[in-house]
This record gives structure tokens, C-alpha cells and sequence, in this order.
């Protein structure tokens, strides 16, 4: 049974593919997680000290959830084209955070710093492949438009829309890092 704070809980329709939804109830399945909150009460005021030693990597994982993920699902909202597509970032980073529980620095500010730049550099790893190969050829490699059309099977004018298309999605996810808006 988990009470926790959360407000995300694990779907389980091929619709979502697993990822999470917004619910008023429970936090998303993380493994071992299930017995920090035992017994523990959202309303109540006592509720703030969940029965965990600092050492428990899954009670770690619990307390990053429940302070960070709302934060991390807004942002992931603006990076995404949907609400199932934000709810599958925040559980990937939140898997990785479960995976090596030590990797994320400790205090609320730091913690949050690394979380979120999982997140942006996940949603930058789902760049469409061809748009990515596109960015990096070009950008970084200096190939031009018709080297790399004529490398990915591809019209000019395709390999400069993927330009095109992969430069504003970059900048859109480096002003969402650095916390600027439009």
C-alpha cells in the first residue's frame, strides 16, 4: 500500500505504454518503494518524516519523487507534445535516478539541478534520429547539405528542413535549460 504525497500513479494501458497519469491518488510504481510510505498519511502533519534510514536507496528515490516531480513534470510538459509523453519523461528520469541512487548529489538544489538536466538531455536523446544525424553532420562535422542528403538517402531540401526543424528544437531545450522563455 503506498500513501505517499504524490499525485501520479502507474498506468498500465498500451495507450501510455506504461508511463504514468495524473491521479489524485498515488505515485508511480518505483521498485522497493512501496514500504517507505506504509502506513503514513498525506493529510496528516506527522506525515513529513517517512520511516526510512539515509542509507535506503529506495526511500532516497521516494523522497526525490515526491519533492521534485511536479516541478519536473511541468517542465517536461513544455518540452513534450503531450501529457503521456511528459508523464514517460519524468518516470525515465526518475528510472535512472532508482538505477544509481548515488549518482544524484544530495540537498534540495543540487538535487534538483540533476534531475533536471537528466530530463533535458533525455528529451534531447529523442530527437528523431535522422533530424539528429542531420544537426550533427552539419553543425558539428561541417558536411553540406547535399553531402549529407546524398549520406542519408535524402533531397537537399529534406536534409535542410531536419536542419531547420533540429535547430529550433535544440534552442527551444537549451532556453528551457538555461530558464529562459520567449
Amino acid at each position: 500500500m503506498y500513501q505517499g504525497t504524490g499525485n501520479f500513479e502507474r498506468q498500465t494501458s498500451t495507450s501510455n505504454r506504461g508511463g504514468l497519469r495524473r491521479h489524485s491518488g498515488r505515485p508511480p510504481h518505483i521498485p522497493g518503494a512501496s514500504h517507505v510510505y506504509h502506513g503514513v498519511r498525506a493529510h496528516s502533519a506527522a506525515a513529513a518524516a517517512p520511516l526510512v534510514t539515509p542509507d535506503d536507496p529506495a526511500g532516497r528515490v521516494a523522497r526525490l519523487f515526491d519533492a521534485h516531480h511536479d516541478r519536473l513534470y511541468r517542465l517536461a510538459r513544455r518540452l513534450t507534445h503531450s501529457a503521456d509523453d511528459a508523464c514517460d519523461l519524468v518516470q525515465d528520469v526518475f528510472l535512472r535516478a532508482a538505477r544509481d541512487p548515488g549518482r544524484v548529489p544530495a540537498g534540495p538544489s543540487p538535487e534538483e539541478a540533476w534531475l533536471v538536466r537528466v530530463l533535458v538531455n533525455l528529451q534531447r536523446d529523442r530527437l528523431p534520429p535522422r533530424r539528429r544525424a542531420v544537426i550533427v553532420l552539419h553543425e558539428l562535422e561541417g558536411a553540406s547539405l547535399e553531402r549529407i542528403a546524398s549520406l542519408l538517402g535524402i533531397s537537399a531540401i529534406t536534409a535542410r528542413w531536419h536542419l531547420a526543424r533540429g535547430r529550433r528544437d535544440l534552442e527551444t531545450l537549451l532556453r528551457t535549460q538555461r530558464g529562459e522563455t520567449r
